[in-house]
């Protein structure tokens, strides 16, 4: 959820008027959400959409006695129920600007910064944005205004002129579009419930809300525009880069509290009683001062990132070094842990430190389970090369015993085999001789010492060299075999 008229508490036990009527808002246009645009929608659900249902309701006197028993009930996220007859004006209303300004918003961010996440969603939610469109076009609306002041937006932010004199004038300048299309979504209400003393008072309030939701989202964003290169009124007067200085921040403040001041002056000229004027006064009030003194968060690129990472967990270290302040928190996160109520008698600090604590156990378990799981696919790696390697000398112990065996087994005929076969060797080698005379012989014309002939001995050596390596073969052959 998001919005800028977050309630004070959202989910809850409390049972007073006030927080009963916001969450049958709530809860009420969650439903009109998936009821007219399918469950997606209500993925969509904003705290200003919220707030416009209860302005409507308040203004339009609707009796919620008289809505149905599934309207009525609340905190009921996974529950659809059925409704029937017609929704009530207020939730029907702020369902169709809900899915409406969804769509605008959506296609903004398209214009501003293109890319894949962008085009599937609008493709998942064509369909409702279609069928809003279409909703407001009977009711009488000429949605061709919408078109026209979301062209102008991106064409003054395109054009980026900087000839202004003051901030005050900058701003209103490049807010009015969108001051201007929620304003007239407002008097539109009013036409369509049929009371027309109420168009320009809901067209006031519109405008001076739209202006505060610009200029503060041109507030909050100027670190993320000036890293991705976009839009934004505040960098283009200061010519600021990465952020602005506190000075330059104190100026935009006074601004939107300036413009706080008109929305709840336009609030009080609606029929509302002053408990609620008060209500929605202070709600506005807060929750725009936590939004706009809360700590600036400057984006870092990737070395000062790293960097920023390291000095943390440098400065962390020293907390840590006491056994009695870990053991202090590691007690506390297991009462919080255990006994959830515990949590809300826990003051901030200390809920930041059991979060902490708890997230560093948990990654302390996951790490010790990563370990083991990692020596145990390696000890089972290394058993199987060793089982492996003892198979394959088994094998090769058996192979050596067969041929051992082959050999040394004696048989009936050995004798005379032997006598034949060392016979056999000696012609072998006699006829072996007398062929490497003949060769060395006809190599060198000049005869053999063998044969009784005469020969240089300049040539003679070579051959003598090959016969005793032949010679030195045969003897090898004949010794292993016999």
């Amino acid at each position: 959820m998001f919005g800028l008229m977050r309630p004070e508490q959202k989910c809850s036990t409390r049972t007073n008027d006030h927080y009963r009527f916001h969450r049958m808002h709530y809860c009420g246009t969650c439903k009109a959400l998936g009821h007219q645009y399918g469950h997606r929608t209500r993925l969509l659900l904003n705290f200003d959409v919220v707030f416009l249902a209860e302005i409507l309701s308040s203004v339009s006197n609707e009796d919620l006695s008289l809505w149905s028993s599934g309207l009525q009930a609340i905190n009921r996220c996974m529950d659809l129920p059925e409704i029937p007859g017609e929704l009530p004006f207020s939730l029907k209303y702020a369902a169709a600007t809900n899915t409406l300004l969804g769509a605008l918003k959506l296609e903004d961010h398209l214009q501003d910064a293109p890319g894949v996440k962008g085009q599937l969603a609008q493709r998942f939610y064509h369909k409702a944005f279609q069928a809003s469109f279409k909703q407001f076009r009977e009711w009488g609306a000429d949605t061709q205004v919408i078109r026209n002041w979301m062209t102008e937006q991106l064409r003054r932010e395109k054009e980026a002129p900087t000839n202004f004199r003051s901030l005050h004038k900058i701003l209103t300048y490049y807010a009015e579009p969108s001051a201007q299309l929620t304003g007239w979504i407002l008097r539109h209400s009013a036409q369509v419930m049929g009371n027309p003393q109420l168009q320009e008072p809901l067209f006031e309030l519109g405008y001076h809300f739209g202006q505060l939701i610009y200029i503060l989202d041109a507030f909050e964003d100027v670190e993320k525009d000036w890293a991705n290169k976009q839009f934004n009124p505040l960098l283009l007067y200061f010519s600021a880069t990465r952020t602005l200085a506190d000075r330059q921040f104190g100026k935009a403040r006074q601004e939107l509290i300036s413009i706080q001041d008109s929305v709840i002056r336009s609030l009080q000229k609606l029929p509302l009683s002053v408990t609620e004027s008060e209500k929605y006064a202070m709600q506005i009030r807060s929750n725009l001062a936590l939004r706009i003194y809360k700590e600036r968060q400057v984006p870092l690129d990737f070395i000062a990132s790293v960097q920023s990472g390291w000095q943390e967990i440098i400065s962390t270290i020293p907390s840590l070094s006491t056994s009695l302040y870990r053991f202090h928190y590691y007690f506390t996160s297991q009462i919080i842990w255990l006994i959830p109520l515990a949590a809300d008698y826990a003051s901030l600090g200390e809920k930041g430190k059991v979060y902490q604590w708890l997230g560093i156990f948990i990654g302390l378990l996951v790490s010790m389970g990563v370990v083991r799981m990692e020596i145990a696919r390696r000890k089972d790696r290394k058993a199987g090369r060793r089982m492996r390697k003892a198979r394959r000398k088994l094998r090769r112990i058996q192979r050596y015993q067969r041929v051992k065996q082959f050999f040394t087994k004696k048989r009936p005929c050995d004798d005379c085999g032997d006598d034949c076969f060392e016979s056999c060797c000696e012609a072998i080698f006699l006829v072996l001789l007398e062929v490497l005379c003949q060769l060395a012989f006809e190599a060198t014309k000049n005869g053999c010492l063998y044969c009784g002939e005469n020969m240089r001995a300049g040539k003679l050596w070579p051959w003598l060299v090959l016969s005793l390596i032949v010679l030195a073969i045969t003897l090898l052959v004949v010794f292993v075999l016999i």
